[in-house]
């Protein structure tokens, strides 16, 4: 929560920010009216040091959250307590919230079949959004007092919160009827900021000053970055000599991050009061840069293009050093969020091309996460760091699910669980074997488990193999039917604390022709259209098959990319076609359990192409806009035409594999 959202009256001040221009009323400029809040960010030269001082833990300990789900770097806050979505919810994902013991489900409004977290502040309020039936959605606040409560402004049928205060103030947006931002408070209700020309505006994030930024939309239909007080109302923060821009955070001294393109080319920005908008990037050159998060020490972070490779590198500024690349030249890395001491956590990638997550600071460097876990289980690794608490705590995403990270070790804790080995994609009447291995702080207890099927039946316990505390929990399975399951493991040791990991796994019939697969792709820049900037892994599992005597294929297709907060789920098909190693189908489905989206998945099954080659994968969805009478592309991770009806289309996986067959 920490990086765009926890913020002070302490000014920015000292030679090298009036230098620079980015310094508020200590160096010449004024201020709004701001409530009477202390927090302690800060931006002066003897803070920055002591800063840059401060040393990443030696080692963590692993929470496991979600065997499937996601964070965004609002979602934790300053004693490491965690708002996350679960995507592996019955049978729709569900926010949740890690209270530093155990996780809660918060449920949903009304008779709403999910709900998603976005943020949470440093008094544990966490908001986000719900359905309230089988349609519109509301944001809400939840509360370990007051439970689940429908914040959403003057009845609108759609509305999202991004983040939320530590006054408890909610800003978002609502649908008026193309979108309007909003800020909230317990005490006054709702409060809709405007937007400029009565287009559309939506807010990103809010400061414990009030000032809230986000992006609106004038006539001329481009977006401009604003900042709202209740002072000054929305002021347009303009563009770096251009014709858009747009905001992702502001921290406690009123610094605002963002991204605009200056002479064509897109850039990274900072604003202030006093100084405007400044063009950050000193090392892409003709390249691009974007902004992701800004921290209450006065440090930006993101990812640019540098020439030196045609790889983005996660970047961090400060008004003192400027920007300064991580990581070392020609490697691939980007920085999502930053606390309050400069850490900054985000992905990068081995030699192999295999992501890990990676935290940065300015003493120790970019740093391999999975090097710093030395209790972690045999098989974990952790691929993003999504977040940082201001107390170091980390939430990551691994091939186990979402994870916390805790300082130190932690005893008196429940096990931590690695991810579930499977030998699938299996034949229908195939026994499904799998397996989990598990560590313990504690070396003295002793541990059960069970695993679930997802096909209507019982728990059933495992076997467990242990000694010391750390062991592996195994299990087998027959499914009577083809399909796509979600199967989970959960470990218990003798105190009653217990973690539980989940994973889909693949059954298909084969006496028909069929397509199915499991694994994951790295999502290009690019593919996910509303957000060109996002990259980073995205995890697929289907299976398409043909019925004796149907005309239209049946089976399930689940696609996650993350860092979209896309979740896309289809069981309906119109066609199948499988030639050679390569196979295709047409279905319809829903994101995050709403819409009609059309798609085409495309597969192709390397082995039949020649041995060794390798699997690729590729996925269109879109959705018909009445308004435009036209298709319009949500996601395609298929940049270009030019493969397009070949071996080579889409993406080689990373992981997993595909199997194509035709009987």
């Amino acid at each position: 929560m920490k990086t765009t959202t926890n913020f002070s009256r302490r000014l920015l001040a000292s030679g090298v920010s009036c230098l620079l221009g980015l310094a508020v009323a200590a160096c010449g400029g004024g201020g709004d009216a701001d409530p009477k809040v202390t927090t302690g960010a800060t931006n002066d030269a003897a803070t920055m040091k002591a800063i840059a001082a401060v040393s990443l833990p030696t080692t963590y300990s692993i929470v496991n959250l979600a065997g499937s789900g996601w964070a965004t770097p609002n979602g934790i806050n300053s004693s490491g307590q965690v708002a996350f979505r679960d995507f592996g919810g019955v049978p729709y994902e569900h926010a949740k919230f890690y209270d530093g013991t155990t996780v809660q489900d918060l449920g949903t409004l009304g008779i709403g079949i999910a709900s998603m977290s976005t943020a949470v502040n440093n008094s544990g309020q966490v908001t986000g959004w719900s359905f309230t039936g089988l349609g519109p959605y509301h944001a809400f606040v939840w509360s370990q007092a007051g439970g689940m409560s429908d914040i959403d402004p003057v009845a609108s049928s759609y509305s999202q919160p991004a983040a939320i205060n530590n006054i408890g103030q909610v800003v978002g947006w609502f649908a008026n009827p193309y979108g309007r931002a909003f800020s909230w408070t317990a005490a006054g209700g709702q409060l809709d900021l405007g937007a400029p020309g009565q287009v559309y505006a939506y807010a990103v994030a809010v400061n414990d000053l009030g000032h809230v930024v986000g992006d609106a939309a004038s006539a001329s239909g481009y977006n401009h970055a604003f900042r709202w007080t209740a002072a000054g109302g929305m002021v347009d923060l303009g563009a770096l000599g251009s014709i858009w821009s747009s905001a992702v955070g502001v921290n406690n001294t009123g610094l605002v991050a963002g991204t605009s393109p200056g002479a064509g080319v897109v850039h990274a920005f900072a604003w202030t009061q006093a100084g405007g908008m400044i063009d950050l990037d000193a090392l892409s050159v003709n390249g691009a840069s974007y902004s992701t998060a800004v921290g209450d020490g006065g440090h930006i972070v993101g990812y640019c293009y540098p020439p030196s490779g045609p790889y983005p590198r996660g970047f961090v500024w400060t008004a003192a050093t400027g920007m300064v690349a991580v990581g070392t030249s020609g490697s691939y890395s980007i920085l999502r969020a930053v606390n309050k001491n400069g850490h900054a956590v985000g992905i990068t990638f081995d030699s192999t091309f295999t992501p890990h997550a990676g935290v940065w600071t300015q003493q120790d460097g970019l740093i391999d996460l999975n090097t710093r876990v030395p209790g972690a289980p045999p098989g974990l690794i952790l691929y993003e760091g999504l977040a940082i608490s201001d107390n170091g705590s980390i939430v990551a995403s691994s091939n186990a699910g979402l994870l916390l990270l805790k300082p130190g070790v932690v005893s008196s804790a429940a096990p931590a669980v690695g991810p579930i080995a499977v030998n699938d994609p299996v034949a229908l009447g195939s026994p499904v074997s799998l397996s989990a291995s598990f560590t313990d702080s504690d070396s003295g207890d002793t541990h059960t488990a069970t695993w679930s099927w997802d096909d209507g039946g019982a728990a059933v316990a495992g076997t467990v193999s242990e000694s010391n505390g750390a062991g592996s929990v195994t299990g087998s399975h027959t499914y009577g039917a083809a399909g796509v399951y979600t199967v989970s493991t959960t470990v218990t040791d003798n105190t009653g604390r217990s973690s539980t990991v989940s994973r889909n796994v693949v059954v298909y019939d084969p006496s028909a022709g069929f397509v199915t697969g499991g694994g994951w792709i790295m999502s290009p820049a690019g593919a996910y259209k509303s957000d060109a900037t996002l990259a980073g892994r995205a995890n697929f599992a289907f299976v398409s098959k043909y019925k004796k005597g149907a005309t239209t294929p049946t089976g399930n297709t689940e696609f996650q990319f993350q860092a979209a907060k896309l979740n896309f789920h289809s069981e309906n098909y119109d066609w199948l076609v499988v030639a050679g190693a390569r196979a295709q189908y047409k279905g319809s489905g829903t994101i995050n359990g709403t819409g009609d989206y059309s798609f085409l998945l495309t597969a192709v099954d390397g082995n039949l192409v020649a041995k060794g080659t390798p699997d690729r994968f590729r996925i269109k969805i879109w959705h018909y806009d009445a308004d435009a009478k036209a298709d319009v592309v949500d996601y395609d991770n298929q940049l270009s035409s030019s493969s397009d009806g070949t071996v080579n289309e889409g993406t080689v996986i990373g992981g997993g594999s595909i199997v194509v067959q035709k009987n």
